[in-house]
């Protein structure tokens, strides 16, 4: 099992993100432990560096050892391992009631890939926090956006038929907050969904 936590290895335990090598300066590549070690433009970088300041002959995928002195290179890579920010922001959130005469929509949209088998889900809450109706749905192959988008209409379709004029909707999904705002406008992809 890869015991690095690579944006392959986190995939491995359900979390949906987007695999992008930080390490890599066209960003095109997945970053997977093989990638990161071996194949990525940091790592030949490194192994260059010290093949050669090593007395290391690489031939052919032999590997020849002269003179191994590696204190030097320890130190320099513990350096820029301590100069790299991570990657991954964490930030609680905590759901807040609305006022009364308000009720809130809660709306999570998710794809296993972009496209893939996606799914959403939501729920209306009163200003008590009392729960008023769910919905969990499977929409077939689609992004985590139209997923999300989709997720944000069923409810809002949801509290219409319900006689709700008063609603704060809220979502993970910043992207689909902007169009719904029209801060942006929407990709084809999304006019179907959004309009």
């Amino acid at each position: 099992m890869d015991k690095v936590a690579t944006d392959v290895a986190i995939k491995r335990f359900g979390v949906n993100i987007a695999s992008i090598c930080n390490c890599c300066f066209n960003n095109h590549s997945e970053e997977s432990t093989n990638h990161l070690l071996s194949d990525s433009h940091i790592a030949n970088l490194v192994w260059s560096f010290s093949c050669n300041s090593c007395d290391i002959i690489l031939v052919k995928g032999q590997t020849r050892f002269t003179d191994l002195q590696l204190q030097h290179l320890w130190q320099d890579t513990y350096s820029r391992i301590e100069k790299l920010s991570p990657a991954i922001h964490c930030q609680i959130v905590y759901w807040q009631k609305p006022h009364v005469g308000w009720v809130k929509l809660n709306v999570d949209g998710c794809s296993k890939g972009n496209p893939s088998p996606a799914g959403g889900g939501g729920l209306i809450r009163d200003h008590h926090g009392i729960l008023i109706e769910a919905f969990a749905e499977f929409y077939r192959d689609c992004s985590c956006n139209i997923a999300e988008a989709k997720a944000m209409m069923r409810g809002i379709k949801m509290c219409i038929s319900k006689g709700f004029t008063n609603v704060i909707v809220e979502s993970d999904s910043l992207i689909l907050l902007n169009l719904i705002k029209r801060i942006r406008n929407p990709p084809w992809r999304f006019t179907d969904t959004i309009e």
